[in-house]
């Protein structure tokens, strides 16, 4: 096995072995930060109690300019000692006065709150991986053998 990626990177001319070294770094640096954020997300959903909140209000945070906008919303709760209500931070999509939202809030003195479902907790590990993989793929695509006619 060694000895046919030998033979295949002996035919590549140096400046492409550098390109695609550096677009396979590329996508290992993207993979590692998907993990990072897989990690993260799998120790929301073990460490934290999830409940159904209701949005009460939903605002743009940040310059009203920029390119990406992230929301901030507060919403309501109920758990077992009664009715709560807290903030979620830089949320990837805006919701509507009233719907109903997944979140995941921290047990003990640690109090965080993070918007659970798919886009919540997967959007950006999920984001991170697509990009990783064409990154890492145009790094590794097999070369073509290309004839020169005489």
């Amino acid at each position: 096995m060694l000895q046919i990626i030998a033979a295949k990177i002996s035919q590549l001319h140096p400046l492409e072995i550098l390109f695609r070294g550096t677009l396979l770094s590329l996508g290992l640096m993207f993979f590692g930060f998907a993990a990072w954020q897989a990690t993260g997300s799998i120790g929301i959903v073990g460490s934290h109690d999830r409940y159904t909140a209701e949005v009460k209000r939903c605002e743009p945070d940040g310059a009203p300019g920029a390119r990406f906008r992230f929301y901030q919303c507060e919403v309501k709760y109920r758990s077992d000692h009664g009715n709560h209500s807290a903030y979620i931070d830089k949320l990837l999509s805006k919701y509507a006065v009233g719907d109903q939202v997944d979140i995941y809030i921290g047990r003990g003195e640690q109090y965080s709150v993070h918007a659970g479902g798919f886009l919540g907790l997967w959007a950006i590990p999920t984001l991170l991986t697509i990009i990783g993989s064409v990154f890492a793929g145009v790094g590794v695509w097999p070369v073509r053998d290309t004839k020169v006619k005489p």
